[in-house]
């Protein structure tokens, strides 16, 4: 069962790390998609998601807050036409 995120208690950080891990997969699926297609516009829209989760997640840089291993990062794009 997932986990309910309640006023007042810890967000359940492993289980949206969780997530955010199968999401990057799909990005990475999707880093060699063609320009145009409807493959790219999910990849843009798992990357502002996923740079938006980053962002709260680690808001003072991946780097800086020594995030773990075990969390992939996003894939680059790779632009092919």
């Amino acid at each position: 069962m997932a986990a309910r995120i309640a006023p007042g208690e810890p967000f359940p950080w492993d289980e949206a790390d969780r997530m955010f891990t199968l999401l990057v997969r799909r990005a990475a699926e999707l880093a060699h998609c063609r320009m145009g297609s409807p493959q790219e516009e999910e990849f843009d829209r798992l990357a502002s998601a996923l740079e938006a989760y980053e962002e709260k997640r680690w808001p003072q840089g991946r780097k800086a807050a020594q995030r773990p291993s075990v969390v992939p990062q996003m894939p680059a794009r790779v632009v092919r036409s």
